[in-house]
């Protein structure tokens, strides 16, 4: 079982004490601060930090270079600014969310859900595929 929430005192609490995975937020701030609150509370009811899988969600922009992923943040950035929409969203070529991936491992996180948001096709999720690389 997978618990998630944001919640330090009460939802990380539960899944130190019962879950398999945590599922946090993949800023790097509070994936940091989540992580060492997950840890504190496994270590308090006398778990193994490591018996707990820590998971992010990511709903990148990937693009297949520079300028298909900036077309992409225009069509999808709504009102937002463009650069504030591309930051939130990690827009970036799969070779970019790669090496966004190793820092998250790097910081704990064994496994990340990728959602698209505008997965059109399998073409799409062909793209990725150097993510596997």
């Amino acid at each position: 079982m997978i618990v998630g929430g944001s919640g330090e005192r009460r939802t990380l609490r539960i899944a130190a004490e019962l879950a398999d995975g945590c599922n946090v937020p993949s800023d790097l701030e509070t994936l940091d601060r989540k992580v060492d609150v997950l840890r504190a509370h496994c270590r308090a009811v006398g778990r193994d930090p490591a018996e707990v899988a820590v998971t992010v969600l990511d709903l990148p922009v990937v693009g297949r270079d520079r300028d298909d992923t900036w077309a992409r943040v225009e069509r999808q950035r709504g009102r937002s600014p463009a650069a504030a929409f591309a930051r939130r969203t990690n827009a970036g070529t799969p070779a970019d969310q790669r090496d966004r991936y190793g820092v998250l491992a790097d910081r704990g996180v064994d496994t990340v859900f990728v959602a698209l948001r505008d997965l059109a096709g399998p073409e799409d999720v062909a793209a990725l595929a150097p993510l596997l690389a």
